[in-house]
């Protein structure tokens, strides 16, 4: 039985979510703090990933794919680090800029391959919508995406039954 590996550079992916910074702080514990009953952490190693749809976008991009994302984040020093993540690795970013939100950033605290804490620093997104983001003038990558999707449901209406 052979397998085919299909040959992804000519795939053009467009992935559009929640897109968030990973930040993993590492290092040993040789002791429990005297304030509470928590293990104290000398901070060795640092590290930021992009989470969430970014993730998806890289991996994609890593299997050769043209890779796109969709995504909002804040007009902050996190939404930057992703920007260059992403664009560095060849994704391309469609970045809606928010002054008032944060970007999305989850950071672990690890010790010995073990995660001790998970802190989330994010805005409640719930009953926001893009019609809010339409009227504050933030349009251009929905447009883009209406397009792509147009563009993609054409391709597949063309190609239908062709293997």
């Amino acid at each position: 039985m052979s397998l085919a590996i299909p040959a992804f550079e000519s795939a053009r992916v467009l992935v559009a979510g929640d897109v968030m910074l990973d930040r993993y702080w590492s290092g040993p514990v040789s002791r429990i703090s005297p304030e509470a009953p928590v293990p104290v952490v000398r901070i060795t190693e640092t590290e930021e990933r992009p989470g969430g749809a970014g993730n998806i976008a890289l991996n994609i991009a890593a299997l050769g794919a043209q890779a796109t994302v969709l995504g909002v984040v804040g007009n902050d020093a996190p939404g930057d680090v992703l920007q260059q993540r992403l664009s560095a690795a060849g994704v391309t970013c469609l970045f809606e800029r928010l002054p008032d939100r944060p970007t999305v950033t989850k950071l672990r605290v690890l010790s010995r391959h073990q995660q001790l804490i998970r802190l989330d620093f994010e805005v409640d997104f719930a009953g926001f919508q893009t019609a809010q983001l339409r009227a504050a003038g933030y349009d251009t990558p929905f447009k883009t995406v209406e397009q792509g999707m147009h563009e993609y449901l054409s391709w597949l209406r063309a190609h239908a039954g062709q293997q």
